[in-house]
Parts: C-alpha cells; structure tokens; sequence
C-alpha cells in the first residue's frame, strides 16, 4: 500500500471540539490514554495486517474511538468523523448518508457489529475523490 496519510493528536483533538461546538457535550477525558491508543489503532492494523486496506484503518479509528469512551463525551460522533476525516486525507470519501452513519455508529457502540463487518460497510460505501 502507498503511503497512508494518518491522523495527528491534534487533527483528533480538533474534531472532537468541532463535534462539541456543533452538538454540545462535556469536554475533558475519561482516560486521555485510551484516546492515543485509539488514534494508533489504525497504524497498528496498518503494521500487522499485511492484507488491510484504507476501509481496515477507517473502521480501526471509528471502532476504537467508539468502543474505549476514552473522551468524557462524543466519542461517537469523534469516532465517525474521524474515520471519514481519514479517508479524506487520503482521497476517499463514503457515500454513507448521515442517519445511516448513525445506526452504524450506534450498532458499533452496543457491540451489534464487530471491526470487521465495519469495515466491510466502509469498503462498500468507498468512493474515490477526483477533481
């Protein structure tokens, strides 16, 4: 795979403000470790699962952010935008409409849907960003 554009603490950080301004919540964390392990998830699937694809890595930042609760509120909301934030950087984007965004994410958070269904819906929504 070529290089993979991943997200910075403070991309993260700016998301997580941006999802608080827009739809309100307590800022802070739970466990600010729990957060940074979450953002490096991507990079260890990257690392270890010789056969992932940018849609592994996107779920990898949507799961992890969503299932660890490491922020005191929108993890979510954080988790969603980040994977599709990801994906931007590095040239896709998904044709998920934002209620349908939801139920996954809402699925992802009561443990209905594993890693790597999530992945599976990702890799079908991808679509390839041209100017």
């Amino acid at each position: 795979m070529d290089q993979v554009a991943f997200i910075e603490w403070d991309e993260l950080l700016a998301i997580h403000r941006d999802q608080l301004e827009k739809y309100g919540g307590q800022d802070g964390f739970i466990d600010e470790g729990v957060v940074k392990s979450a953002l490096f998830r991507p990079q260890f699937i990257a690392q270890y699962e010789a056969e992932a694809d940018l849609a592994d890595m996107a779920a990898g930042y949507l799961y992890a952010l969503t299932t660890t609760q490491g922020f005191s509120d929108g993890n979510k909301r954080t988790g969603a935008v980040a994977a599709e934030y990801f994906l931007n950087k590095n040239g896709w984007e998904t044709r998920f409409h934002p209620k349908l965004m939801y139920a996954i994410s809402m699925m992802v958070a009561r443990t209905e849907i594993d890693e790597e269904a999530l992945a599976e819906f990702i890799r079908y929504a991808l679509i390839e960003v041209t100017d």
